[in-house]
């Protein structure tokens, strides 16, 4: 019987000898759908696909600027929904709109992102819409159905 321990990053960054030098960006869940991380204290579970501190030289930070509605992420979406409307409508919190474009059927690959010519977070907008989503959904439940089981 094996069982998953919790760690934070910062013992498993440990256990794998640590860093050569201090990362310039810590990234939990790999390097196309990963999420940033502030500090080294975030836990380390069974689900987490992987964990990458990208050393300054590896890591270029851009400024992220406005859309230009190049379509650059719509080619290269594999589940052919419009990743440009969705964080657009995420970033207005216009998560009926986002619920439309298709935020529900993404699959956080984050190819949008790596193709934005603007650096626009992709995938942390559309995961914005998707907890908008949910929330508004969970609102407009009645309330009989919040309790049953």
């Amino acid at each position: 019987d094996i069982r998953h321990q919790l760690c934070l990053a910062s013992a498993a960054f440990k256990l794998c000898r640590g860093f050569l030098r201090k990362p310039a960006k810590v990234l939990m869940g790999g390097p196309m759908q990963g999420i940033e991380q502030e500090n080294l204290t975030a836990p380390v579970l069974p689900e987490t696909q992987g964990i990458l501190g990208l050393p300054k030289e590896v890591f270029v930070e851009s400024e992220t600027e406005p859309c230009i509605r190049c379509g650059r992420c719509i080619d290269v979406c594999p589940t052919e929904i419009s990743p440009v409307m969705i964080t657009l409508a995420a970033e207005k919190d216009l998560f009926s709109a986002a619920e439309t474009w298709g935020a529900g059927l993404c699959i956080e690959c984050g190819n949008c992102s790596y193709v934005c010519p603007s650096h626009r977070p992709m995938v942390e907008l559309i995961q914005h819409a998707r907890t908008g989503i949910k929330k508004l959904l969970d609102k407009n439940k009645p309330l009989a159905d919040k309790f049953k089981r």
